[in-house]
């Protein structure tokens, strides 16, 4: 398993084909029309961060993100 703390780190992931989860096997981090979401398994979503250009955008929306 890896784990990943940075948002640069999670996207390169992603970017590389990688299955990366946040915080449980029910949300995955997918790109979605150049915007890095994290989805449930169900079909909702939220930004992987806060909106760029805001005090957020370092802010992520998830605690632990990893890969098997």
């Amino acid at each position: 398993m890896k784990r990943w703390i940075e948002i640069e780190d999670i996207k390169a992931a992603v970017d590389a084909g990688k299955i990366v989860y946040a915080d449980s096997k029910s949300y995955q981090v997918k790109k979605i029309k150049q915007e890095y979401m994290i989805v449930y398994h169900g079909g909702q979503m939220i930004g992987l961060h806060g909106a760029e250009g805001t005090q957020y955008e370092r802010v992520m929306n998830g605690k632990l993100f990893w890969s098997e």
